[in-house]
C-alpha cells in the first residue's frame, strides 16, 4: 500500500472532512433538541461531537459513564460560547479554502489542530474509561436492563470515530508541515546575532516579538480550554495531594506546568507548529537549518517554564529558543486573506465577552 498516496488524499480533502463534521454537528444538534434519540443498545448524547465536550453516555437512564465539566460557571460559559464560535470559524475556514482555490488553508490548519489534540485526549481518557469500566462491572452486580454488549458497541463507535479524527487531522498538519516553504533573507541582509556560541547568522526570517507575543496568548487561551477541564477532573486526587503537600498555588503551577509541556511537546515535536503558529504561518526551526531535534523540542518545552523566561525575550532571543539552539521563522503564505482571518477574530472575541458579560450583570 502507498502510504504517500493516501496522505495526500487527505491533504487534498481535508476540506471536506471540515464539512462532514459541520454537518454531523448540525445533524446530532437536531437530534438532541428535537427528538428522543436511542436505539436497543444505549443512547448517544453530544452536542460536542469531535470536539472538547466528552460524549457523554446513558444505558437505560442507568448512568454507568458520565463526564461533567465542574468548573466555575463564569469558565463553563466562556467554554460554552467558544465551541458554537469555533464551528463557525470553521464554516469561514471552508469558505476561505474554496474561494482563494485552496491557497488559504491557516484559519483551517488552525481548527483542524485543535480538533487533533481535543479528541487525542478524548481518547486517552476514554481508553482510561473503559478499564474503569471493566473494574467496576467486575465488582458489582449488573442490572437486567444494562447491555453489555450496548456498552462495548458504544464504547468501540466513540473510540473509533476519535481515533478516525486524530487520525485525519494529523496526517493533515504533518503534510502541511511537509509544504512550508520559509522565508529567506539576501545573504547581505541576514541576521546576525551575538550569542554565547559566538556568531550566528539566521537566512530566515523571524517572526517579530508582537508575532511571537500574539502566538503565546493564543496558544495560552487553547491549552485553558482544552486541557483544564481534562486535566482538572483527572489529575483531581493528584492535584489535591499537592496542594496538601504544596500549598494551593504551587499545586496549581505544577498543573499549569504539566500541561503547558505536554502542549507544546505534542504540537512542535509532531509539527513544529502549535495552533497559534499555523494561524500566524510561523515555523520551529534552528538556526541555519529548517530541521531540528526531538530533544531541542523537548528542550523548548520545559525552557518555557523557567521563572522570568518571558521577560529574556527583551533581549535577542529568549532562553527557550536560545538554549535549545532555536528560534520561530516565518514562511510564504497568502497574504491576501490575512484581514479577513483578523476578522474573524475579532467577531469572535467580541461575541464571547459580550455574552459574558451580559451574564455577569445580567444587563
Amino acid at each position: 500500500m502507498n502510504f504517500q498516496k493516501i496522505k495526500d488524499f487527505v491533504y487534498q480533502n481535508i476540506v471536506y472532512f471540515a464539512m462532514y463534521n459541520v454537518l454531523i454537528l448540525l445533524v446530532l444538534f437536531i437530534i438532541v433538541n428535537f427528538s428522543d434519540f436511542s436505539t436497543g443498545f444505549g443512547a448517544i448524547t453530544t452536542v460536542d461531537y469531535f470536539m472538547f465536550d466528552y460524549t457523554k453516555l446513558s444505558y437505560f437512564g442507568t448512568k454507568l459513564f458520565r463526564t461533567d465539566i465542574d468548573l466555575l460557571s463564569s469558565f463553563s460559559l466562556f467554554r460554552e460560547i467558544f465551541i458554537p464560535v469555533f464551528y463557525l470559524m470553521i464554516i469561514v475556514a471552508i469558505v476561505l479554502y474554496f474561494i482563494s482555490k485552496k491557497t488559504e488553508q491557516r484559519l483551517l490548519q488552525f481548527c483542524m489542530s485543535i480538533m487533533f489534540i481535543s479528541n487525542a485526549i478524548m481518547a486517552l481518557l476514554l481508553i482510561f474509561a473503559i478499564i474503569g469500566l471493566f473494574s467496576t462491572l467486575g465488582n458489582r452486580p449488573l442490572s437486567e436492563e444494562i447491555s453489555i454488549s450496548g456498552i462495548f458497541l458504544t464504547f468501540f463507535f466513540t473510540l473509533f470515530k476519535i481515533l478516525v479524527t486524530v487520525s485525519v487531522c494529523f496526517i493533515y498538519l504533518r503534510e502541511s508541515k511537509k509544504r512550508v516553504v520559509l522565508r529567506t533573507l539576501p545573504e547581505e541582509q541576514l541576521e546576525v546575532l551575538f550569542l554565547k556560541e559566538g556568531k550566528v547568522e539566521i537566512p530566515y526570517q523571524r517572526a517579530t516579538r508582537g508575532t511571537r507575543f500574539l502566538n503565546v496568548f493564543i496558544d495560552s487561551v487553547i491549552i485553558v480550554l482544552v486541557f483544564s477541564p481534562i486535566l482538572m477532573r483527572e489529575l483531581r486526587i493528584f492535584s489535591r495531594y499537592i496542594e496538601d503537600v504544596m500549598g494551593e498555588n504551587l499545586g496549581l503551577y505544577v498543573v499549569s506546568l504539566v500541561t503547558g509541556i505536554l502542549y507544546y511537546t505534542i504540537f512542535e515535536g509532531c509539527f513544529r507548529m502549535t495552533p497559534a503558529k499555523f494561524l500566524t504561518s510561523t515555523i520551529v526551526t534552528g538556526y541555519t537549518s529548517l530541521k531540528t531535534n526531538f530533544g531541542q523540542i523537548i528542550g523548548r518545552s520545559f525552557c518555557r517554564k523557567i521563572p522570568f523566561e518571558a521577560f529574556s525575550f527583551f533581549g535577542d532571543m529568549g532562553w527557550h529558543d536560545q538554549l535549545p539552539e532555536t528560534t520561530v521563522s516565518r514562511y510564504e503564505t497568502n497574504k491576501k486573506y490575512t484581514s479577513v482571518i483578523t476578522t474573524v477574530f475579532i467577531i469572535a472575541a467580541i461575541i464571547i465577552l459580550f455574552v459574558m458579560l451580559k451574564n455577569m450583570f445580567r444587563f
